[in-house]
Formats: structure tokens, C-alpha cells, sequence
């Protein structure tokens, strides 16, 4: 058989492929098929990778931004409730430091707020997420349109820096930048974090920094110290507004002190209603707490006439119908000085202008009348301690049996009426809002009960002039005989009073925080409520009456 070169010149592919197969039993393109199919297996896989962890960040955004919504709102109504005045009355300044501010918003966002750890508590996160993510969280405040950083925790990465706030101190305490009059109040809170993905080592990580935020809208990302993974975050602002008209619905009391008073040395610290509470802030008047006189009188009489006074021992106080015709201050002038325009008393207890009486069952019943406080237009008052102004002795021991009853006279709801006419007190365990632990950080730590009470706070207190000589007119400064004759009105605050337990009932002053105290002093701080729902009395400025916090 002779071989034809020529013949197998035109011989085909397929031929040589079927010879091949013949002589080594498989197909010569068998191994790109299985090239491919690790080529495309890899993408699938890395694709799938890719997916999963993709959708694991999106979660995370998801609780990143519940946990800097919550944050938010948290510091806010820390903030807007621990309100109270510097030491002038137009001027706010907050009861609760920076740093506790802070710790509350990482609480909220989901971390420990008593350490500086990175590891999330399981507060507004994924549980699924939790070993696999660190935590970084930023707080910032803005005062008059200018936004600044808490030095408490790291500063947010944005162009143009935010600078550090610049924090007033008080013995030794940071606390956060005073509010500015007519403005809302805001505080800013980021969250970051950066997650390990579940297949990060297929994919790779992405653990750099995220560039600085341009504008105010878009959140500045934080990496996470130590902590790989890819980086997400997001940010909540929240507003604090304050209402014009005092929200209350606590009690109103006839205890009472100085407008600028109310502020204890130390913000957020326990303030002595009724004792020595003097703070320098040109008011004071020695150990000297008011208490407003609520009884119907309504003008003065500038006729002194002894112990058969017409105005029960309130020096030139004009009961009514005294300037009547043939009324015991029949020839004396009006004075228009005095004002009760608006002042209604207590419908059901007018008073008797007695002060074993009238001041013990004000302070557990609660005056019902209304008032009418500011501080140009507020009603003037009388008080009861112009001629007692010593916070002891019988005055005081009348106060305590407002408040506490006695040891002898108490049950857990009611008093004798041998020792209060009410027949109950204010820490009777049956009064509104009474709690015999107070859901409080005093309460959680020292064991102290508490209640709200509406108290008016007082400007423009005055002295009579010739008190001796039938009084010829007022003085601004203080004036042999004793306290104030009268003050004005200025207005309505709410304060939480605290009580310590003797024998199981609240019948005693919280001694366990603020050491020995006199039963017939009273401590407390003022608190301001917080509204829920629509608030068309709300100004753009946080108040001492109410103020409204929100997400903006």
C-alpha cells in the first residue's frame, strides 16, 4: 500500500482529532473545560462572598443609624431635663456633665457607657453581628448654629474640622456649652462601624479611612482603633425646644426661693429649698427661704397698731374690705404698687393667716388657686416670714409637718390633724406621684423616695421703709426687722423633693445623700418636664417650664 502526502493534505481536523482518540483515548480540548469551570466556580463563589457580606454591611448601616437615632434622643432628654439657672435669671446653664452626656449617648448606640471598649452591648445592634464589629461613636452640640465636639469622646472626621467645645467648669466638673437664648438647642451623634465579614479573607478588606464628610448632611465615618473590617456609619440630630407655659401638673407649694437661687453650687447636685441655699447671685438674704402668704388679701395698709394689727401680723398687709368706708384703714391711701391682678385663692382653703395651719396643709393638699408669675407683671405677695425668718423653730417644725408628719403622727397615708389639719403630708404613700423609691439615680443608689412639686420662684424681693413709723415706702435692700415684706411671682418650676425612711415611711429628709440635715429642711432639683406630642407653645429656645425634644 503506498502513502499519498498529497491525500492526507486535505485530510480534515476531524480526522487527526479521531486518530488522536484512537491512539490516547481522550478528547485534546478536555482540559479547557475544566480551566473554565474553576475560573467561573471562583467568580461564582466570590460573587456569593461578595453578596453575603454586602447585605451583612447594609445591616449594619441599618443598626448603625438606630443606634445614633436612639443616642440622639437619649442626650436630648438628658439635656432637656437637667435645665436650671447660672446665677442670674436669664441665663440656662445643664445639671448633668459632658461626660455623663456621652455615656448616655453610647449606651443608646450600643456600648458599654462605663468604659471606652469598642465591643458592641447588644443595645440597638444585630446579635448576629455583635463578635464581629467594633464601635466608634462621636457627640457633638451646636450653639447658635456652630457645631463643636465633646472633648469626651473622639472628634468626627469632617472638612471643615468641628472644633472641640470649649466647656465651662464647675468644682472641677466639664459640662456642656451653655444654651443661647431664643436658639434651639442640638446635639449631633455618629455612630461607625467596622465589621469583619464572613468571607472578608475571598474578598479582601476595606479597612481604610473613609474620606472626611463634605457637608452637614452626610455622616463622617470613623474607623474603629484596632478593629478590621469594612467601615459604615450613620448620624442623628436632635432639636431641644422649650415651651413659654409651665407644663406641670405636679402640686403647687407655698415653699418657695429666689429666681436665681435654684441652681446649686454643684449643677445637678441636691438644692436646699428651705434652709441655707444662699449662692451670690445678689438676692440673698442670709439663711432666708420664702414662703408665700396665700390668703385673700389683696392690698396694703400702712397703719402699724400692734398685736390687734387688721393685718394679722403681716405688717401693713390690707385684708379685705379694709379700705372700705369704716374699715379699719379707711383713710389710708391705695397702694398701687401692690399687685394680685389674676391671683385667685385656694377655692377650698383660703387660708386662715396662720402659719401652723395654713402652711402644713398647702404643702400636703396643694394650692389650688392661680397665679400670675413673670418677672416685670407677676403678682407681688406677701410672705410669712417676715416677722419669722429663721428656718427653725416654730416656722420650721410647721414645714416639717407639711412634708414628713411626724414620727408620732404618721401612717403610710395620713397624718394626725393634731399635727397637720390636712390630715395627710406630702410623702404619704397614697399622694400622686409619690415614689417610695425614687426611679432616679439618687433613688437606684441611696435608696431616697421622691415627689414632683410646682414652686414659684421669686424676683424683686422688698423691704418696708419705716416699718415703726406705719411704713412710708419699699426698699429693694434689706431692712431692719427680719425677711422680705413681699416678693413678685416670677415663675412656675418643677421640683423633684426628696425623702429619707424612718421606721419605713418617707417621713424624714434624704440624709442618706446630703448627710445630717434639720427635720425641717428640704432638698431637691429641679426638673423640667419633658413633652410628648404636639408643642405649639414651644419657642426655639430650651426653658425651665417644658421643652420638646426630637429628631430632626
Amino acid at each position: 500500500m503506498s502513502f499519498s502526502v498529497s491525500a492526507r493534505a486535505g485530510a480534515t481536523w476531524e480526522w487527526y482529532r479521531r486518530r488522536w482518540r484512537r491512539w490516547h483515548g481522550r478528547d485534546p480540548e478536555s482540559g479547557q473545560v475544566l480551566v473554565s469551570f474553576a475560573v467561573l466556580l471562583l467568580a461564582l463563589v466570590t460573587m456569593l462572598a461578595l453578596v453575603i457580606d454586602l447585605g451583612l454591611l447594609f445591616t449594619q448601616r441599618r443598626f448603625d443609624q438606630n443606634g445614633a437615632d436612639a443616642a440622639a434622643l437619649a442626650a436630648a432628654r438628658l439635656l432637656g431635663d437637667a435645665l436650671s439657672p447660672t446665677n442670674t435669671s436669664s441665663v440656662l446653664q445643664f445639671g448633668v456633665t459632658d461626660a455623663a452626656v456621652y455615656a448616655e449617648a453610647r449606651r443608646y448606640a450600643g456600648l458599654d457607657p462605663a468604659s471606652g471598649t469598642a465591643l458592641p452591648s447588644g443595645v440597638n445592634r444585630s446579635a448576629g453581628l455583635t463578635g464581629r464589629t467594633g464601635l466608634a461613636l462621636t457627640l457633638e452640640y451646636a450653639i447658635a448654629g456652630t457645631w463643636c465636639y465633646s472633648p469626651a469622646g473622639p472628634a468626627p472626621q469632617r472638612n471643615p474640622a468641628v472644633p472641640p467645645c470649649v466647656l465651662p467648669i464647675v468644682s472641677g466638673q466639664a459640662y456642656p456649652p451653655l444654651p443661647t437664648a431664643l436658639q434651639p438647642y442640638r446635639v449631633r451623634v455618629t455612630v461607625s462601624s467596622t465589621t469583619s465579614g464572613f468571607f472578608a479573607g475571598v474578598i479582601g478588606t476595606d479597612n481604610a479611612a473613609p474620606p472626611p464628610a463634605q457637608d452637614e448632611g452626610s455622616p463622617a465615618c470613623l474607623p474603629v482603633g484596632g478593629a478590621a473590617g469594612f467601615v459604615t456609619c450613620a448620624h442623628a440630630v436632635a432639636a431641644i425646644r422649650g415651651t413659654t407655659v409651665a407644663q406641670s401638673s405636679a402640686p403647687l407649694i407655698p415653699v418657695t426661693t429666689a429666681d436665681c437661687q435654684i441652681a446649686p453650687a454643684v449643677p445637678g447636685a441636691f438644692f436646699q429649698l428651705w434652709g441655707g441655699s444662699t449662692n451670690g447671685c445678689g438676692l440673698d438674704v442670709n439663711p432666708w427661704n420664702s414662703l408665700l402668704d396665700f390668703t385673700p388679701e389683696t392690698r396694703w395698709c400702712n397703719t402699724l397698731r400692734g398685736n390687734d394689727d387688721p393685718d394679722y401680723r403681716y405688717t401693713n398687709l390690707l385684708p379685705p374690705g379694709a379700705q372700705t368706708p369704716g374699715g379699719p384703714c379707711a383713710s389710708e391711701p391705695v397702694d398701687y404698687s401692690w399687685t394680685r391682678q389674676g391671683y385667685q385663692p385656694d377655692p377650698t382653703y383660703p387660708g386662715q393667716n396662720e402659719v401652723k395651719e395654713d402652711v402644713p396643709y398647702w404643702i400636703a393638699r396643694g394650692f389650688g388657686g392661680q397665679i400670675h408669675a413673670g418677672y416685670a407683671d407677676g403678682n407681688y405677695f406677701p410672705t410669712y416670714v417676715y416677722l419669722q425668718s429663721s428656718p427653725g423653730g416654730v416656722l420650721g417644725q410647721n414645714i416639717a409637718a407639711g412634708f414628713y408628719c411626724s414620727s408620732s403622727g404618721a401612717t403610710a397615708n395620713a397624718c394626725a390633724t393634731s399635727v397637720n389639719p390636712a390630715g395627710t403630708y406630702f410623702f404619704a404613700q397614697n399622694q400622686a406621684g409619690f415614689h417610695n423609691v425614687c426611679p432616679d439615680r439618687w433613688g437606684q443608689e441611696f435608696g431616697v423616695g421622691c415627689r414632683d412639686a410646682a414652686v414659684i420662684t421669686w424676683v424683686q424681693a422688698q423691704w418696708v421703709v419705716g416699718v415703726q413709723q406705719g411704713g412710708t415706702a419699699w426698699s429693694n435692700s434689706p431692712m431692719p426687722g427680719g425677711g422680705p415684706a413681699r416678693v413678685r411671682a416670677a415663675r412656675l418650676v418643677t421640683f423633684r423633693l426628696y425623702c429619707g425612711h424612718a421606721g419605713g415611711l418617707c417621713t424624714e429628709p434624704p440624709k442618706a445623700v446630703v448627710g445630717n440635715a434639720a427635720n425641717s429642711s428640704v432638698w431637691g432639683r429641679v426638673v423640667i418636664p419633658l413633652i410628648a406630642g404636639a408643642c405649639p407653645a414651644c419657642t426655639t429656645g430650651p426653658t425651665l417650664l417644658g421643652n420638646k425634644v426630637s429628631l430632626e
